[in-house]
């Protein structure tokens, strides 16, 4: 979505057979692509309808989260879930969890402590287990566990994959953002996963403002794909047509 001036005064969304559809002055958003917007949960399109009212003179597309993960699952990830896998299946080939650190010892106990939990949970729920190595030599992974991994995504509808897909770049890792998802981690506690690594380079060196940046930036994308995940599992009312609040926009820029 490009930065354009806001054009509509009123924003709703309503039931439609298969979904719900965000309208503004009465007309269905559409995807950047042209596709129809249509959403599976009511709570997703109040959110999104949400952005859309909360824009000014000047529509914002990065202020617009829901949206804009919203269209990746329908214009990206619906057409080509067997690609997505194959992404899926690429991280977890060399996943960051199973490449632990060789020294020093404070940061092998955090990695040991933190992946370890993870890789546990793994196997006690799913009985996939992961090989490991310590420093940068290449990990080979038994295909026999990678495929019992893929077949847990391979579960997920598109929205779904959306935000696996999303935190698992933002991790480097598969196995964590399966954690994520399936609320085993927090969103907080996932990214510091992550991040053990980068976090005590910071620590043992000092602040790096723009690290700080760049992890804040990163941790909020985070959040914003758990918040999807958890606008996809709630479900209000199917049955009515909900005004967002509609405000005239001449009076908004009062």
């Amino acid at each position: 979505m490009n930065s354009r001036k806001r054009f509509y005064d009123t924003v709703t969304f309503e039931n439609v057979d298969g979904g719900f559809v965000v309208q503004l002055d009465g007309k269905a958003i559409k995807t950047p692509g042209g596709l129809d917007l249509l959403l599976p949960t009511d709570v997703l399109a109040d959110a999104v309808a949400q952005e859309w009212q909360n824009q000014t003179d000047i529509i914002n597309p990065f202020s617009m989260p829901m949206m804009q993960l919203s269209c990746t699952a329908i214009e990206r990830v619906q057409p080509s879930m067997t690609e997505m896998c194959d992404q899926i299946r690429n991280y977890a080939n060399t996943d960051l969890i199973c490449y632990f650190a060789d020294g020093p010892d404070d940061l092998c106990q955090r990695q040991k402590h933190d992946w370890g939990k993870i890789h546990q949970w793994l196997f006690d729920i799913y009985g996939i287990k992961f090989n490991t190595t310590t420093g940068i030599m290449a990990c080979d992974q038994n295909k026999l566990e990678i495929e019992k991994l893929i077949n847990i995504f391979n579960e997920f509808d598109h929205f779904w994959l959306t935000a696996c897909i999303e935190t698992m770049q933002i991790f480097g890792s598969a196995i964590l953002a399966l954690a994520l998802v399936k609320n085993q981690l927090s969103p907080e506690q996932a990214y510091d996963h992550s991040a053990i690594d980068a976090d005590w380079q910071s620590e043992r060196w000092g602040e790096d403002h723009e690290y700080i940046a760049n992890r804040k930036n990163r941790l909020n994308d985070c959040l914003n794909a758990h918040r999807f995940l958890s606008l996809l599992t709630t479900q209000k009312n199917r049955d009515q047509t909900h005004s967002i609040h509609a405000i005239p926009l001449e009076k908004q820029r009062v």
